[in-house]
């Protein structure tokens, strides 16, 4: 396992989008997985308010279906490794149900936000919102109206970089979620948010 704790961030540093690489091919993937995106990912949601556990393989089959779904896969690498990632796709159908989107606005037009992670030694210092910024910004120019993100209601740091990048919270939209943890099985209480891509 690699110790993404090993890096030392370079706190007066700002990242911006050209420091992000796109994940588009199996070979790339695989790799990054290597380097520490892998261990990354299971920090992210192994720490609170996520405790989650994942069985050998679990991590490189979740970035291979975002992959083969046409994801966004966005990763900022720093000294080799990856020290934070932010996945994108098309809104799902059954995504509707929960997130009262209006009828008139197409699912072909919204986007979700599905996964966003950067490693413990470099959190506070905008790097989350900067890559939704860049996430969003991509989704407007290919023609989405809308992104959608849902997150933990005890995870205040991230509801502060959705609010912080624009995000409205979706009222009275909420979703119950089992999730496999250290504790065993338990249920998150989820929130939505709303980002208007055509205002970018």
């Amino acid at each position: 396992m690699i110790n993404l704790n090993t890096i030392t961030p370079v706190t007066k540093r700002r990242w911006d989008e050209n420091d992000i690489m796109t994940i588009k091919t199996g070979d790339a993937l695989i790799g990054f997985l290597a380097s520490g995106l892998r261990d990354l990912y299971a920090e992210a949601f192994g720490d609170e308010p996520y405790n989650e556990v994942f069985a050998n393989g679990e991590i490189d089959e979740i970035f291979n279906d975002y992959l083969n779904s046409n994801g966004e896969i966005m990763v900022l690498p720093e000294q080799g490794r990856p020290i934070a990632f932010m996945v994108g796709t098309p809104l799902k159908r059954d995504f509707t149900k929960v997130c009262g989107i209006p009828a008139n606005i197409p699912l072909s037009k919204i986007a979700y936000i599905a996964e966003d992670g950067v490693a413990s030694t470099y959190r506070r210092l905008g790097i989350s919102t900067m890559m939704k910024g860049a996430l969003l910004d991509r989704y407007a120019s290919q023609g989405f109206e809308q992104a959608i993100l849902r997150t933990s209601a005890a995870n205040t740091p991230q509801i502060q970089a959705v609010l912080a990048a624009g995000g409205q919270t979706i009222t009275g939209a909420q979703q119950m979620v089992e999730r496999t943890t250290k504790f065993g099985k338990v249920m998150e209480d989820n929130r939505f948010f709303r980002f208007d891509l055509t205002r970018r």
